[in-house]
Protein backbone atom coordinates (compact mmCIF):
# COMPACT_ATOMS: atom_id res chain seq x y z
CA UNK A 1 0.00 0.00 0.00
CA UNK A 2 1.50 3.49 -0.87
CA UNK A 3 1.14 7.03 -0.61
CA UNK A 4 -2.25 8.40 -1.23
CA UNK A 5 -3.77 5.11 -0.39
CA UNK A 6 -2.40 4.65 2.35
CA UNK A 7 -3.56 8.22 3.55
CA UNK A 8 -6.75 7.36 2.67
CA UNK A 9 -7.18 4.67 4.61
CA UNK A 10 -5.62 5.79 7.72
CA UNK A 11 -8.24 9.19 7.37
CA UNK A 12 -10.93 6.61 7.08
CA UNK A 13 -9.79 4.52 10.42
CA UNK A 14 -9.54 8.10 11.91
CA UNK A 15 -12.77 8.62 11.55
CA UNK A 16 -14.07 5.46 12.39
CA UNK A 17 -12.77 5.90 15.94
CA UNK A 18 -13.83 9.17 16.19
CA UNK A 19 -17.28 8.11 15.62
CA UNK A 20 -16.87 4.94 17.85
CA UNK A 21 -15.74 7.18 20.13
CA UNK A 22 -18.56 9.23 20.71
CA UNK A 23 -20.94 6.27 20.99
CA UNK A 24 -18.72 4.93 23.92
CA UNK A 25 -18.84 8.36 25.48
CA UNK A 26 -22.54 7.94 25.61
CA UNK A 27 -22.04 4.35 27.24
CA UNK A 28 -19.96 6.14 29.56
CA UNK A 29 -22.60 8.10 30.60
CA UNK A 30 -24.86 5.93 31.41
CA UNK A 31 -22.89 4.37 33.78
CA UNK A 32 -19.66 2.93 32.11
CA UNK A 33 -16.06 2.80 34.32
CA UNK A 34 -13.30 4.64 32.36
CA UNK A 35 -9.79 3.69 32.96
CA UNK A 36 -6.80 4.55 31.19
CA UNK A 37 -3.91 3.09 29.80
CA UNK A 38 -1.62 4.73 33.16
CA UNK A 39 -4.24 3.24 35.30
CA UNK A 40 -3.88 -0.14 34.14
CA UNK A 41 -0.30 -0.02 35.69
CA UNK A 42 0.22 -0.14 39.33
CA UNK A 43 1.87 3.20 40.12
CA UNK A 44 2.19 6.33 37.72
CA UNK A 45 5.74 6.59 35.83
CA UNK A 46 8.22 8.60 37.77
CA UNK A 47 11.08 10.15 37.66
CA UNK A 48 13.09 10.55 40.87
CA UNK A 49 16.00 12.70 39.07
CA UNK A 50 13.65 15.99 39.31
CA UNK A 51 11.11 16.80 42.14
CA UNK A 52 7.62 17.03 41.33
CA UNK A 53 6.54 21.36 40.51
CA UNK A 54 3.92 22.14 41.90
CA UNK A 55 2.90 23.53 39.11
CA UNK A 56 1.79 20.18 37.81
CA UNK A 57 -0.14 19.70 41.08
CA UNK A 58 0.92 15.85 41.83
CA UNK A 59 0.23 15.12 38.03
CA UNK A 60 4.03 13.79 37.27
CA UNK A 61 7.73 15.13 37.07
CA UNK A 62 8.09 17.84 35.57
CA UNK A 63 10.75 16.44 33.19
CA UNK A 64 8.74 13.99 32.35
CA UNK A 65 6.27 16.13 30.45
CA UNK A 66 8.61 18.42 29.39
CA UNK A 67 10.31 15.90 27.41
CA UNK A 68 7.12 14.75 25.93
CA UNK A 69 6.23 18.22 24.64
CA UNK A 70 9.55 18.46 22.99
CA UNK A 71 8.45 15.50 21.05
CA UNK A 72 4.88 16.52 20.26
CA UNK A 73 5.99 19.52 19.28
CA UNK A 74 9.11 19.37 17.62
CA UNK A 75 9.94 19.03 14.08
CA UNK A 76 12.05 16.04 14.26
CA UNK A 77 13.48 16.46 10.41
CA UNK A 78 14.78 19.56 11.06
CA UNK A 79 14.69 20.03 14.87
CA UNK A 80 16.35 23.68 14.65
CA UNK A 81 13.94 25.13 16.87
CA UNK A 82 14.77 23.11 19.98
CA UNK A 83 16.47 25.70 22.13
CA UNK A 84 13.62 28.08 21.69
CA UNK A 85 11.07 25.78 22.26
CA UNK A 86 13.15 24.27 25.31
CA UNK A 87 12.97 27.79 26.95
CA UNK A 88 9.31 28.39 26.11
CA UNK A 89 8.06 25.27 27.15
CA UNK A 90 10.51 25.10 30.41
CA UNK A 91 9.33 28.43 31.70
CA UNK A 92 5.21 26.90 31.00
CA UNK A 93 5.65 23.99 33.19
CA UNK A 94 7.89 25.75 35.98
CA UNK A 95 11.03 23.76 34.81
CA UNK A 96 14.59 24.31 36.17
CA UNK A 97 17.58 25.67 33.85
CA UNK A 98 19.14 22.72 34.43
CA UNK A 99 15.83 20.20 34.03
CA UNK A 100 15.72 22.22 30.66
CA UNK A 101 18.78 21.95 29.44
CA UNK A 102 18.92 18.07 30.05
CA UNK A 103 15.34 17.58 28.63
CA UNK A 104 16.86 19.32 25.20
CA UNK A 105 19.76 16.95 25.44
CA UNK A 106 18.01 13.73 25.95
CA UNK A 107 15.40 14.64 22.98
CA UNK A 108 18.19 15.34 20.54
CA UNK A 109 20.05 12.46 21.19
CA UNK A 110 16.86 10.44 20.96
CA UNK A 111 16.13 11.89 17.39
CA UNK A 112 19.46 10.67 16.41
CA UNK A 113 19.17 7.03 17.49
CA UNK A 114 18.65 4.33 15.02
CA UNK A 115 14.66 3.63 16.25
CA UNK A 116 13.62 7.82 16.14
CA UNK A 117 15.66 7.59 12.18
CA UNK A 118 13.63 4.60 11.69
CA UNK A 119 10.05 6.17 12.69
CA UNK A 120 11.30 9.24 10.41
CA UNK A 121 12.16 6.94 7.89
CA UNK A 122 8.71 4.92 8.02
CA UNK A 123 7.55 8.70 6.43
CA UNK A 124 4.14 7.40 8.07
CA UNK A 125 4.13 8.60 11.69
CA UNK A 126 1.43 10.26 13.94
CA UNK A 127 1.76 11.59 17.45
CA UNK A 128 0.00 11.59 20.60
CA UNK A 129 -2.36 9.31 18.92
CA UNK A 130 -6.16 9.27 21.26
CA UNK A 131 -8.09 6.17 21.45
CA UNK A 132 -10.79 5.00 23.28
CA UNK A 133 -12.22 1.69 23.05
CA UNK A 134 -14.69 -0.68 25.00
CA UNK A 135 -13.52 -4.28 26.61
CA UNK A 136 -15.82 -6.08 28.80
CA UNK A 137 -18.11 -3.05 30.23
CA UNK A 138 -15.39 -1.00 30.65
CA UNK A 139 -14.36 2.00 28.51
CA UNK A 140 -10.39 2.29 28.07
CA UNK A 141 -9.30 5.65 26.71
CA UNK A 142 -5.86 7.41 27.09
CA UNK A 143 -2.95 8.64 24.12
CA UNK A 144 -0.26 6.33 22.08
CA UNK A 145 3.06 8.62 22.27
CA UNK A 146 3.99 7.64 18.37
CA UNK A 147 2.09 5.11 15.74
CA UNK A 148 3.99 4.75 12.76
CA UNK A 149 3.43 2.73 10.02
CA UNK A 150 6.40 -0.08 8.05
CA UNK A 151 5.74 -2.23 4.97
CA UNK A 152 4.35 -5.56 7.17
CA UNK A 153 2.00 -3.19 10.19
CA UNK A 154 1.89 -0.48 12.48
CA UNK A 155 3.93 -0.02 15.30
CA UNK A 156 3.53 1.70 18.56
CA UNK A 157 6.15 3.57 20.57
CA UNK A 158 5.85 5.34 24.08
CA UNK A 159 8.54 7.71 25.89
CA UNK A 160 9.39 6.74 29.21
CA UNK A 161 11.30 9.21 31.34
CA UNK A 162 11.56 7.38 34.93
CA UNK A 163 14.82 6.84 35.79
CA UNK A 164 16.12 3.27 35.53
CA UNK A 165 18.98 1.28 35.75
CA UNK A 166 20.11 -1.61 33.54
CA UNK A 167 20.21 -3.92 36.31
CA UNK A 168 16.21 -2.97 37.21
CA UNK A 169 15.17 -3.01 33.41
CA UNK A 170 13.89 -6.58 32.89
CA UNK A 171 10.94 -5.47 36.45
CA UNK A 172 10.20 -2.32 34.91
CA UNK A 173 9.23 -4.12 31.31
CA UNK A 174 7.02 -6.35 33.31
CA UNK A 175 5.76 -3.20 34.95
CA UNK A 176 4.37 -1.44 32.13
CA UNK A 177 3.12 -4.85 30.55
CA UNK A 178 -0.41 -4.18 31.35
CA UNK A 179 -0.16 -0.47 29.87
CA UNK A 180 1.58 -1.88 26.57
CA UNK A 181 -1.63 -4.76 26.38
CA UNK A 182 -4.22 -1.59 26.36
CA UNK A 183 -2.08 0.18 23.27
CA UNK A 184 -2.19 -3.23 21.64
CA UNK A 185 -5.91 -4.05 21.98
CA UNK A 186 -6.70 -0.33 21.02
CA UNK A 187 -4.80 -0.84 17.78
CA UNK A 188 -6.63 -4.01 17.09
CA UNK A 189 -9.86 -2.46 18.02
CA UNK A 190 -9.56 0.27 15.86
CA UNK A 191 -7.73 -1.24 12.96
CA UNK A 192 -8.67 -4.84 13.03
CA UNK A 193 -5.17 -6.21 13.47
CA UNK A 194 -2.88 -5.75 16.85
CA UNK A 195 0.68 -3.88 16.28
CA UNK A 196 3.42 -5.81 14.73
CA UNK A 197 5.51 -4.26 17.93
CA UNK A 198 4.98 -2.19 20.79
CA UNK A 199 7.76 -0.66 21.93
CA UNK A 200 8.88 1.19 25.03
CA UNK A 201 11.68 3.52 24.93
CA UNK A 202 13.43 4.23 28.08
CA UNK A 203 15.69 7.34 27.69
CA UNK A 204 18.15 7.67 30.70
CA UNK A 205 19.36 4.45 28.92
CA UNK A 206 18.47 5.28 25.25
CA UNK A 207 17.43 1.85 25.06
CA UNK A 208 14.18 0.95 23.12
CA UNK A 209 12.37 -2.33 23.85
CA UNK A 210 10.27 -4.27 22.04
CA UNK A 211 7.57 -6.02 24.28
CA UNK A 212 6.55 -9.43 23.91
CA UNK A 213 2.43 -10.41 25.20
CA UNK A 214 2.10 -13.85 26.42
CA UNK A 215 -1.31 -15.52 26.83
CA UNK A 216 -1.72 -14.55 30.70
CA UNK A 217 -0.10 -11.46 30.69
CA UNK A 218 -2.59 -8.97 32.49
Amino acid sequence: MKGGEASRLVLSQREKWKETQEELKKHAGRGCPITTATEKVSEFEKDDEWVISPVTKGEGAVFGKLVHRFFEKLDWIQPILLEKMAEIEGKDLGATGPMIKRAGEMVKEAINSPLLQRVIKSGNYQKEVPFTYKDNGTIFEGVMDIVFKEEDGLVVLDFKTDKVKQDDLNPRIEHYKPQVKVYSDAIRTIFGKPPKEVILFFLHLMEAVSVKLLPGDP
